[in-house]
């Protein structure tokens, strides 16, 4: 029985303790004083993102070829997502096939027919291997390219998801590209076999 004093005496004096911290943090908080450094919460650690998602390409070289990068990849995105106003962020309005063809053109053509047949790209069946820059013209804002790539297997589905067409892959193919930077980003002007190429 005479242990229960002290530790009677013990609680109330933390519950006032308690209570006078409670009252002074809400007067604190009132006034719109800041609480000290140590009950703040403590900040989030930097994360670090993918330098393809985040990095945007600049007027260099390296730009250049990170931005042919993207260029490859979106327009596959079209294919896949069936998405005509992507294409209209990677291509001049005057950007030109080897065949004279706009690219423009020629992109709406092929989404026009997987639409009508009820079919969209499935993945993305180009692996570059390899990006050269063979001219750099920083007055005309132009960089002419050499891409080397590995076409795989595509495969086109429906829209069950179900395989209904597949395209046999080439080995290798090394295409010429013309890009010309709009002040954003680079934009493809031109599109071919480089010469000499099968």
């Amino acid at each position: 029985m005479t242990t229960s004093r002290p530790r009677t005496l013990a609680g109330v004096v933390l519950g006032v303790a308690l209570a006078t911290t409670a009252v002074w943090l809400a007067t604190q908080l009132l006034r719109g004083n800041p609480l000290p450094p140590a009950t703040q919460p403590p900040q989030p650690a930097p994360t670090t993102a993918s330098p393809q998602t985040t990095t945007a390409p600049t007027f260099t070289k390296e730009g250049a070829v990170a931005g042919l990068r993207i260029i490859v990849r979106r327009r596959q995105e079209a294919l896949n997502t069936l998405d005509e106003s992507i294409l209209r962020t990677i291509y001049t309005t005057d950007c030109r096939l080897a065949n004279g063809k706009t690219c423009l053109s020629s992109d709406r053509a092929i989404l026009d027919d997987l639409k009508t047949k009820s079919r969209h790209l499935q993945g993305y069946p180009i692996r570059i291997k390899q990006i050269t820059v063979v001219s750099w013209e920083p007055n005309g804002r132009t960089a002419v390219l050499r891409l080397v790539y590995e076409a795989l297997p595509a495969r086109f589905v429906d829209s069950k998801g179900s395989v209904v067409e597949s395209e046999l892959g080439a080995k290798r193919v090394t295409d010429q590209v013309n890009l010309v930077w709009d002040g954003v980003r680079w934009r493809q002007a031109f599109i071919g076999l480089e010469e000499g190429t099968r």
